[in-house]
Order: structure tokens, then sequence, then C-alpha cells
């Protein structure tokens, strides 16, 4: 089945459903009732199942500094490839450079080197990925 990748703001209609994806990932993130301004909605078969947000900082300096704040896929489709889509088509869709991530997982590196971040933070707790 093919994976579609959209702005929210295109599909609306998926806002409830990729929202309860992201408080169940995150749920320290998303208690309240976030807006996902910034996010792409990815469905199959016309149904959500993972989505990535960015989100510029405020009060960050000139330039704001951007960060990839979530991604998430359905556990009945992950290591098909859907997250490395997601981030993918995050720094295609994003006007700003650099982007940021940050994980826990050491697990990523090796994808992340392949899709081009570098790492700029290698902390005992969390490692700090950037895009150019």
């Amino acid at each position: 089945m093919q994976a579609t990748v959209q702005p929210i703001s295109i599909c609306p209609q998926h806002r409830d459903a990729v929202l309860k994806g992201l408080r169940e990932q995150w749920p320290e993130e998303y208690k309240d009732d976030d807006p996902l301004l910034d996010t792409l909605v990815l469905t199959t078969g016309g149904t959500p199942v993972g989505a990535v947000s960015v989100l510029s900082e405020v009060c960050s300096p000139e330039p704001p500094e951007t960060w990839v704040a979530a991604l998430w896929v359905h556990p009945k489709h992950r290591r098909k490839g859907l997250a490395t889509r997601l981030l993918t088509e995050a720094v295609v869709w994003s006007p700003h450079r650099p982007l940021y991530l940050w994980t826990e997982e050491r697990i990523l590196h090796e994808t992340l080197f392949a899709l081009g971040w570098v790492c700029v933070e290698d902390g005992r707790e969390r490692q700090v990925f950037m895009w150019r």
C-alpha cells in the first residue's frame, strides 16, 4: 500500500488520530490540545500511521533554532522505513537550517548518519544531531 505524506493543514481530518499517536508516544509533551501546526502526517490507505512535528523555538536567536520535536509511527507499521521517510520529508519541508533533533536511542545513529545527519552533542543520556 502506498504511503502519502502531507502537512496536517491539508488533511485536518487526521488531527485527532495523529494527536492520539503522539500522546501515546510522548505523553508528557502532548498533554494539552496541541494545534499541530507544523506537522507532517503519513497515511497508508487513507489512515494516519505516522507523523513528524517540526518546531522553531520562538525565544531562540536569529535565525531561530528548528527542531524535529516529535516523530511517531504506529507500532504495527514500524520497521518499514516510514520513520526514515518522515525524517526525509521533514528535512525537505522545513525552510529552516540548521535543523536539529535529539534522541536517547543510540540504535538510530547509523540511520541518521546515512540520511546525512551529523552528531553535534553526544551526551550520556541523549544525543543531538544536526542537518545543515
